[in-house]
């Protein structure tokens, strides 16, 4: 009986070898199926910012944070990534070191306070963008540290 399991499983291993290769096969069309929209989705976005500006319906960060994410991931000239966040600390950069508009809704001004300065941020030193080292906007975020130095 020991000699059938052993089989069995041998067995079970030599069916199995052409089905892995395919799921293998699989994942890697998958992989590049997203390699590709995400390069097709940074085209769209750099394609619809404003010159030296930003990307965006109406005045809202909202619109820019995870776009200007999106564009790195995709591969863009780090150039238009860099106007984009010049745009940002020229026009949304507040004394107290919050980024935001005036007029934008508070459910992005306030309760995404830190999210997206951290967005920003994040992308600004994979550039190395000088938002990156921005004082005011640093100590404002570890304003929202816990004492413990965790989050």
């Amino acid at each position: 009986m020991l000699f059938k399991k052993e089989y069995l499983r041998d067995e079970m291993k030599i069916s199995s070898e052409p089905m892995i290769e395919s799921r293998i096969l699989d994942l890697e069309h998958l992989l590049s199926a997203i390699k590709i929209s995400i390069q097709q989705g940074g085209g769209f976005l750099v394609r619809r910012r404003a010159p030296n500006g930003p990307i965006m319906r109406e005045r809202s960060l909202e619109y820019i944070h995870k776009a200007c994410w999106g564009l790195y991931a995709a591969g863009v000239d780090h150039k238009i990534i860099a106007q984009i966040l010049d745009w940002v600390a020229k026009n949304a950069l507040k004394p107290n070191g919050d980024l935001y508009f005036d007029e934008e809704n508070p459910n992005y001004k306030i309760l995404q306070r830190v999210y997206r300065p951290l967005t920003f941020l994040k992308v600004a030193a994979w550039i190395g963008h000088p938002l990156a080292e921005n004082r005011l906007v640093i100590n404002r975020i570890l304003q929202y540290q816990h004492s413990s130095g965790g989050v």
